[in-house]
């Protein structure tokens, strides 16, 4: 596999990032995006992607020479995206800010657009290594938002848990049930309390 030759992961990556031109980037990883939704990345080819994104065979390849190169780049992408939706909702470094941010942001997410390519990569373990050294930058940030460990790192699961849901297409929450659940989390939140004692003191 490309990703696990002798120069590692970080080195392909490294090489990508300097490759891509920005508009370039934005629109081959749209047109990849689209078609994994669409066909599933197992039928992804190059040569639909360079279609979809109006540009030559040849043009796709001087950026992306392989489908491996391709998956990296939505990879990376996903998490981008899902940082700037954090700091956006973050707007400011309160107590509790980016715990918010982090479920808010969960909760907006495409999940479908994330099947394909969580699928794509779900076999290869040097793909998934960037999601995973992500997932410990989040819980970082979320052990540091200045509110209980445990009680960030509960909302946190529970934002996976939804997400996760959502990937493989389980039925989703009744939305008067799912707007509860994410009230009651806004008051974990604001608390900075385990649920449990939150019970205890409305009662």
């Amino acid at each position: 596999m490309f990703a696990r030759r002798a120069t590692g992961y970080e080195t392909v990556r490294t090489v990508y990032n300097d490759r891509v031109r920005p508009d370039a980037k934005r629109a081959i990883l749209e047109a990849a995006s689209e078609l994994v939704q669409e066909d599933g990345a197992s039928h992804l080819t190059l040569e639909q992607v360079a279609v979809r994104a109006g540009i030559s065979k040849g043009g796709l390849l001087y950026h992306f020479p392989t489908k491996q190169w391709l998956i990296i780049g939505l990879v990376d992408d996903l998490i981008e995206r899902f940082n700037v939706s954090c700091q956006n909702i973050r707007g400011g470094h309160r107590p509790g800010s980016f715990t918010r941010a982090y479920l808010r942001s969960t909760l907006a997410d495409d999940s479908s657009a994330a099947a394909g390519i969580v699928s794509a990569i779900a076999n290869d373990p040097a793909l998934l290594k960037p999601l995973h050294d992500a997932y410990a930058r989040w819980q970082e940030q979320l052990e540091r938002d200045g509110i209980d460990p445990v009680t960030a790192t509960i909302v946190r699961l529970v934002a996976d848990g939804l997400w996760f849901a959502a990937l493989i297409g389980a039925p989703p929450l009744r939305p008067v049930l799912l707007k509860r659940l994410v009230g009651r989390l806004d008051r974990i939140i604001r608390d900075g309390i385990a649920p449990e004692r939150a019970v205890t003191k409305r009662k």
